[in-house]
């Protein structure tokens, strides 16, 4: 066992120097974009095509991670340039965050665009959870300044009656809107992972308004579970992608551990059984959910995430099924297959995998390879190691 997660740890160490080595995070003296992550590096065309507001958020969040892991100083100077590039670029004066800065121009998108784009509330909630996170270990009170106008949008310019927050602010036509070709267009369960920010920022600040925020936030997202476990995350054809469905999971898990609200366990445990029928014998896990049946397509940030949700359940005793243990390393070593090994720069990065077009992306995606960082770690550490679970900077 002990070269397995020695092993497990080596392939994160490897991701991680990617993350700081390999152009990811934007170092030129370009004002417009010093600091902030692109989405990911596309390997056949050599181009990093947008950075990503939604993505530098989590950035923030996995180096505040890691430098808890290992103290660097580098890594919180790198999660302070990321941080200012946020809030000198991306950072609007209602308090949202816009979401991609295009750096090549055929690359461009009119919604997500910087100068004309869709304001996203999970995007805002990301950016500002990675600014508490920041906060946490610098105590520079510009982040939590930030982090409260971030939330001060989502609670009282995006709420909807229902408990769900409207998915994007239009700065079109300045107002709320919602569609529902894709799932992070529309209000949906997904939105619990906003109640992270809602949860630490009361952790830091003691304002009962936003622990109630999040409970209420949670309770209509509960809704839309299925009998069987399964989160609706397309309220058009009833589907569900896994994506969506385990962030479902991961704000939930958060508010389990944080709130004490263990009524959430059963929920937890449905949402979890039903995730485990997605995932093959050799560890790999379908995409979508559609019409009574998995696709067969993959990506690597469902991997990820699937083990981290798996393994964090397993540590706090909510899911510990006959075989789970079993079955995630099986995840572990599957999700070990997208981290690309070949000498380059570029070496450490995590492979996308394939959309739900089934055509594969080749690229080295940003996010995922945050998110197999911490689910490694939590792996080896509550799962191997049986260590009590700590549930911070979750990425």
């Amino acid at each position: 066992m002990g070269q397995v997660l020695s092993s497990a740890l080596d392939s994160a160490g490897r991701i991680r120097s990617w993350l700081l080595n390999s152009g990811i995070q934007n170092l030129s003296r370009d004002r417009r974009a010093h600091g902030g992550f692109s989405a990911w590096y596309e390997l056949d065309s050599d181009l990093y095509p947008f950075l990503y507001s939604e993505i530098t958020g989590y950035a923030i969040t996995t180096l505040v991670y890691l430098h808890t892991l290992k103290k660097d100083p580098l890594l919180v100077e790198r999660a302070e340039q990321a941080a200012e590039w946020l809030g000198r670029c991306a950072r609007l004066p209602r308090g949202g965050v816009r979401t991609r800065y295009y750096l090549v121009p055929h690359y461009e998108t009119p919604n997500y665009s910087f100068d004309r784009g869709r304001v996203y509330t999970f995007d805002t909630a990301i950016v500002g959870y990675g600014l508490l996170q920041l906060h946490k270990v610098t105590r520079k009170r510009l982040y939590l300044k930030w982090a409260r106008e971030m939330t001060d949008f989502i609670l009282f310019k995006m709420a909807r009656p229902d408990g769900l927050f409207h998915p994007y602010y239009d700065s079109r036509t300045n107002r709320p809107g919602e569609d529902f070709e894709k799932w992070s267009d529309q209000a949906g369960s997904f939105h619990a992972k906003v109640a992270l920010l809602f949860i630490d920022l009361w952790r830091q600040t003691g304002e009962s308004h936003l622990k109630d925020a999040a409970g209420r936030l949670l309770r209509a997202c509960l809704k839309l579970q299925k009998a069987s476990g399964r989160f609706v995350t397309n309220l058009e054809d009833d589907s569900t992608h896994l994506h969506p469905h385990c962030y479902t999971l991961e704000g939930l898990v958060y508010a389990y551990h944080h709130l004490g609200h263990h009524e959430l366990a059963a929920p937890l445990r449905r949402g979890m059984a039903w995730l485990l029928k997605a995932v093959g014998d050799d560890g790999s896990i379908s995409t979508f959910y559609k019409n009574r049946r998995f696709d067969f397509h993959e990506r690597s940030d469902i991997v990820a995430q699937a083990l981290r949700i798996g393994s964090l359940l397993y540590g706090l005793n909510v899911y510990r099924t006959p075989g789970l243990s079993s079955v995630l390393e099986r995840i572990r070593r599957h999700l070990e297959l997208f981290i690309y090994r070949r000498p380059s720069g570029q070496k450490g990065g995590v492979l996308y995998g394939a959309a739900t077009d089934g055509l594969v992306r080749m690229h080295l995606n940003a996010w995922c390879g945050m998110f197999a960082i911490q689910s490694i770690v939590m792996h080896e550490s509550f799962v191997g190691r049986k260590r009590k679970v700590s549930l911070e900077h979750l990425i």
